[in-house]
């Protein structure tokens, strides 16, 4: 059958099950998951290599079948391209989970055994305390205009010449972050 909104209201779960799943006739993969506690799901679910795979799309309730089929579509494509678009939406979520401030940690550890202690002291300055209105932001996900907003805001508070050096520590930050794999690119540089 075509999953509509009126035919997925009519969808119940056989008795004595927990769940079930309802493939659309039109999409093969495409369908909708029914849980005992009344949730409705949609999902797509394909297969790479030998391993099956399935992504919730969005509740039923919140999303119209034919926007769930149209992205179902979306996601079916980038298989059928040779993508895994369940890997890389963990691949994605694991690097939003690297955050600045994780890598400042870590970045002082590393700099302390070759940093004179006064480099490292101001280093620590700049990274920990006053770079920490940006320690939240993913490392892959700090923009130019991020930097720039932080700067100019260390350049109104503690001056020019502070901004200056905290620029100067920050792309050494970036720097040794690409090194390490942490980040892509420099956002400082240029």
């Amino acid at each position: 059958m075509r999953l509509t909104r009126a035919n997925v209201g009519t969808l119940e779960i056989p008795a004595g099950k927990s769940e079930r799943i309802v493939f659309d006739d039109g999409l093969p993969g495409f369908g909708i998951r029914l849980r005992a506690g009344g949730k409705r799901t949609w999902i797509v679910q394909y297969r790479v290599g030998a391993k099956h795979r399935r992504i919730t799309l969005a509740n039923a309730a919140a999303l119209d079948p034919d926007e769930a089929r149209k992205r179902a579509r979306d996601i079916l494509a980038k298989v059928q391209l040779g993508g895994d678009p369940q890997t890389e939406k963990a691949e994605a979520r694991a690097r939003a989970a690297v955050t600045l401030s994780s890598i400042v940690a870590e970045y002082l550890r590393h700099a302390e055994a070759r940093l004179r202690p006064s480099s490292y002291a101001e280093a620590e300055r700049y990274l920990r305390r006053y770079l920490a209105p940006l320690h939240d932001l993913s490392a892959h996900g700090t923009a130019r205009r991020d930097v720039a907003a932080w700067l100019n805001s260390v350049a109104e508070k503690h001056g020019p010449h502070a901004a200056n050096r905290g620029r100067t520590c920050l792309s050494a930050l970036f720097s040794w972050a690409m090194r390490q794999g942490y980040a892509e690119a420099n956002p400082v540089a240029a």
